[in-house]
């Protein structure tokens, strides 16, 4: 996960929707800080260190997603995972694409309206500044609207805006009974979902062959084709 809201936010769902911590599952959230450590920056191209983690995780049979924001180098990111190939294994690539979700917008935006957004601040300031679903709708057109919605939020609140707490609040505003739209219509729940059978059908091989043929499938990463030798080469 990008931040420690988004891994708050993630713990939190799967107490509340999955019934039990993930580790349960089997599985493990890392907070990475931020686009750029996944993804690098202008300065430095980070792209191989990530795609060369996932691999050592898929070489341990540990299926590896990345759910990030729109922004930076994301996207970049993602297209390097598509002809990134094993060093591990002669017979796939390093990962799946759709193992990298990438938000439309930001996490916030992409899994609440901008009315739970404003809702949710609201409950936030206490009192000491009102939002409106206009002025989240503003955000969410900014080009990097994060950043926006931390923007207004500080100048109306004269203080800045905790996410983690903010998220808190979201998710539970979408355990509500009374929440008009249905959990499981929710992005990050599917792809939640989808991370969650991986997990639990993914049990270690108890023999070497067992691993050998898993890390030929094609769950850990597409299969790349053979290279055909020249005749008389």
């Amino acid at each position: 996960m990008e931040g420690q809201s988004e891994e708050v936010a993630v713990q939190r769902i799967f107490e509340k929707y999955f019934g039990a911590h993930p580790g349960v599952y089997g599985i493990e959230i890392i907070v990475l800080g931020s686009v750029d450590v996944a993804a690098g920056s202008k300065k430095e191209d980070r792209f191989r260190a990530i795609l060369r983690l996932i691999d050592y995780l898929h070489h341990h049979q540990t299926f590896t997603f990345l759910i990030l924001d729109n922004e930076n180098y994301a996207e970049r990111l993602k297209q390097e995972s598509r002809k990134s190939k094993s060093i591990h294994s002669k017979q796939r690539y390093v990962m799946r694409t759709e193992y990298i979700r990438i938000w439309k917008d930001a996490f916030e935006f992409d899994n609440f309206s901008c009315s739970e957004i404003a809702a949710a601040m609201n409950e936030l300031a206490q009192g000491y500044a009102s939002f409106t679903s206009a002025e989240v709708t503003v955000c969410k057109k900014d080009p990097n609207p994060g950043s926006s919605l931390q923007k207004l939020y500080k100048k109306k609140a004269q203080y800045g805006l905790q996410k983690i707490k903010l998220n808190e609040i979201l998710i539970e505003h979408m355990m509500s009974p009374v929440s008009r739209r249905r959990i499981e219509n929710r992005p990050i729940i599917k792809v939640l979902e989808r991370v969650a059978r991986l997990a639990v059908r993914n049990p270690l091989p108890t023999m070497h062959e067992i691993w050998e043929k898993n890390q030929a499938s094609k769950y850990l990463g597409k299969k790349r084709k053979p290279v055909r030798r020249r005749k008389g080469a």
